[in-house]
């Protein structure tokens, strides 16, 4: 039976997941690579990273046509005789001898810009129990690729992606509290549907936490300014266990993308604060006014001002490039214009913004779905601008003081792109501004610049 391809319409965002995993080449638990292969060679391992993938929250996708030379991944592609050894049916026939319960997987052709084809295992996570190996594979295999009756198979979170059978007590409560976490969700979901539950149990408890800051020790709502948040989807009061993993979790995901951190994390004491469920940290230095608290919770709240609205030279700079862009306007009050938004800044803070929320996810702390909010306040009359360099021919004003919206996210997804989630973000914004259909490809040489470093 032939594969379908990521082409087709209902495969839109596994082939945007293909792509990002091809671009950065990083195993994870969810991510595996195998080097080009008939079925018959690696069927017995492709069958033991199904059972384990099936068991990790959200599944994960295995990439045919990936090689691993030394240190390096080589993009190869599967070559056509091996392609042609796969089927279907009896890849589903196989799986069915061995997972109990049935896994459920997406088999597709992923035909990538490189001209090469790649085939794609998109595995998803049980539905109702954890799955298990139901027979034993053949005694003459190596040790390594064989499957037990009755074993448990996971790839777990942290060290070296692999699959593993659970031989510990420790693995038995993640893959159980998984479960349970599943079924729990579940329940809740139809609780909402029948009116038992109320939908804004957790929304009112994030704000119930939020509204503990009352104050900041920097003057951040004196300016124009971006107000930050990350929500998980469940509340979780000790989600991150205490305050040392709290600083530990802001130290290993923090963005260094183009000399100053985000979030900034001072290291003068003087600059930092915590509370009993809460760390903090601020900075007023050269422009850069912010203020951050991340509860144990999860939640993540960040205030900055708008740095083009606190550093004075920087507004007359983008007001003389922008009268330089508009000069045929004869309409415009340029001494009435309260500022300027520079479209590469928003590029670059939109991206760090969605970064972050991927490397916390990467780090374990974010699982299922993740409320990501925007806020620009106090920017009306605002006109969103770029450099002389640019081609800039409109005049776009913020029509509205605030702009605000919230995105639901899926971990797995925001870690496999990131940068694809933020120009999301940032195509809303420009429409905010009156940029309608946005430059997108311009926009991601804006990202791609911001990864590399080649600012």
């Amino acid at each position: 039976m032939a594969f379908p391809t990521t082409q087709m319409s209902g495969y839109a965002d596994l082939k945007e997941r293909i792509t990002l995993a091809l671009s950065r080449c990083q195993e994870q638990p969810w991510l595996d690579f195998k080097e080009s292969q008939p079925w018959q060679v690696l069927r017995w391992r492709l069958l033991k990273t199904i059972l384990g993938m099936a068991n990790l929250r959200d599944g994960g996708l295995i990439l045919i046509g990936v090689a691993e030379r030394g240190t390096t991944w080589e993009l190869t592609g599967i070559e056509s005789s091996h392609l042609e050894a796969f089927d279907y049916d009896d890849i589903i026939d196989e799986l069915s001898k061995y997972a109990s319960p049935q896994v459920s997987v997406d088999i597709v052709v992923h035909d990538h810009d490189d001209g090469k084809r790649y085939l794609a295992f998109h595995v998803h996570q049980f539905n109702d129990s954890p799955v298990v190996c139901r027979n034993n594979s053949p005694e003459d295999l190596k040790p390594k690729d064989r499957l037990a009756a009755g074993e448990v198979y996971v790839r777990p979170t942290t060290g070296k992606p692999q699959t593993v059978k659970v031989a510990d007590a420790v693995r038995l409560h993640d893959l159980l509290e998984l479960a349970a976490e599943f079924r729990a969700r579940r329940m809740l979901e139809v609780g909402k549907r029948v009116g038992l539950v109320p939908r804004e149990t957790a929304v009112s408890l994030y704000d119930a936490e939020l509204a503990t800051i009352t104050q900041m020790p920097v003057p951040v709502k004196d300016y124009p300014h971006w107000t930050v948040l990350f929500r998980p989807e469940a509340y979780n009061p000790e989600l991150i266990p205490n305050l040392t993993d709290c600083v530990k979790l802001i130290e290993k995901a923090r963005v260094q993308l183009r000399g100053w951190d985000f979030p900034h994390l001072s290291n003068r004491d003087t600059d930092r604060s915590h509370g009993s469920s809460w760390i903090g940290s601020w900075a007023s230095f050269m422009g850069e006014i912010e203020y951050w608290q991340l509860f144990q919770s999860g939640q993540f709240a960040h205030f900055a001002a708008v740095r083009e609205a606190v550093d004075s030279n920087w507004r007359v700079k983008l007001q003389q490039e922008t009268m330089s862009h508009l000069r045929h306007r004869k309409d415009i009050d340029w001494n009435a214009v309260p500022g300027y938004i520079s479209l590469v800044n928003l590029v670059y803070t939109m991206t760090e913004y969605f970064e972050f929320a991927a490397r916390i996810c990467q780090a374990g702390v974010y699982r299922g779905g993740l409320d990501v909010s925007l806020e620009l306040t106090g920017i009306k009359g605002f006109v969103l601008t770029t450099d002389w360099s640019r081609s800039w021919s409109e005049y776009r004003p913020a029509t509205d003081n605030g702009l605000r919206k919230t995105w639901r996210l899926s971990s797995e997804k925001l870690i496999a792109g990131s940068a694809e989630h933020s120009l999301k973000a940032i195509v809303w914004l420009c429409e905010c501004f009156g940029w309608m259909s946005p430059n997108v490809e311009a926009i991601k040489k804006d990202q791609e610049k911001l990864f590399s470093g080649n600012l």
